[in-house]
């Protein structure tokens, strides 16, 4: 599987995002676009055999 920059960086948001709901009674928190709205148009990246 092939990983971008914006993969990872999503990823590693999930940890903080999930903290700050659960100290917020479980709100909802918004979900940072790291794109920009670029991921819309982004083409698959290739598979590499590792």
């Amino acid at each position: 599987m092939t990983v971008d920059p914006y993969d990872a960086v999503t990823w590693s948001t999930l940890n903080d995002l999930t903290e700050t709901s659960v100290n917020n009674k479980s709100r909802p928190v918004d979900f940072p676009d790291f794109t920009l709205g670029r991921w819309q148009k982004r083409k698959p990246l290739p598979d590499v055999a590792v």
